[in-house]
């Protein structure tokens, strides 16, 4: 096993060492946020015996100032690669997204080659909309103010009392950025009745950065045959890092189970 950092904005890497599983979750963080968001679930998920690995998308985990170098189809390309490798190393791979990363790993299944695809994808707190009403004017304002400053705190909205600990993201929010974060919001609206693979969609129902009704399209707008959402009562938006843990992992696991039935470890 290896020894967990409390908080590491880092990428992360879990393999198991005494066995060669045959599935791996790659797991894809939110905007302005890091790995660290998406820690926990690997943690847990290579509890269960699988790997698990956690890119940082580009522009994240560095500083704020790294946010406005990058525009969204760098996320995606970015994450399209690393995707590739672990691709060319597992017979089995599943995509799994949260908040702008459920984005991203939406627009990856739509315009992926067939031999590139994850083979499931599981969407969390997909962040097709935002409460924040900033956002839409993000793409005009960005020429004339650099900053937007953080208005929800992390541990808004979670249940868990030391999650918010687990959690490591930007104080300040790049105008820019946000513009972008709007614009593979339009893109994404696009794409998703190109999507054919099996998907999971999860939402907390305490989320105070995405609303309800964006997991309600997101769902409704996919082209999957095999489809499932599920709501989380007691979960914020980092769910990841919520008192639901436990229960979202065995849920991701049972609907592979259904989903994928040769899945293995």
């Amino acid at each position: 096993m290896p020894e967990f950092s409390w908080v590491e904005r880092h990428a992360f890497e879990f393999r198991q060492t005494d066995s060669k599983p045959n599935t791996c979750f790659v797991l894809l963080h939110g905007f302005a946020g890091s790995p660290a968001e998406m820690r926990p679930l690997g943690e847990a998920l290579f509890a269960k015996g699988y790997d698990a690995v956690g890119p940082a998308l580009l522009g994240h985990g560095i500083n704020p100032e790294a946010l406005n170098l990058v525009h969204w189809q760098d996320w995606v390309e970015a994450a399209r690669d690393f995707l590739h490798e672990e691709r060319e190393r597992y017979p089995t791979v599943v995509l799994i997204g949260l908040s702008m990363g459920a984005l991203v790993s939406s627009i990856i299944v739509s315009s992926s080659e067939p031999q590139e695809l994850p083979d499931a994808l599981v969407l969390l707190a997909p962040a097709l909309k935002a409460r924040d009403e900033r956002l839409k004017w993000a793409r005009w304002m960005k020429y004339v103010l650099p900053w937007f400053p953080e208005t929800v705190r992390p541990q808004a909205g979670l249940t868990s009392k030391d999650g918010w600990k687990r959690l490591w993201h930007y104080e300040k929010r790049p105008v820019h950025a946000l513009a972008e974060l709007y614009y593979i919001q339009e893109f994404a609206k696009t794409i998703l009745s190109k999507v054919h693979k099996p998907v999971l969609v999860v939402h907390g129902m305490k989320d105070l950065t995405v609303p309800e009704s964006s997991a309600r399209d997101v769902y409704e707008g996919l082209a999957s045959r095999q489809k499932e959402i599920l709501w989380l009562e007691k979960s914020g938006h980092c769910l990841t890092a919520d008192v639901e843990l436990d229960l979202l992992v065995s849920e991701i696991i049972e609907f592979l189970g259904r989903a994928l039935p040769s899945i293995e470890k």
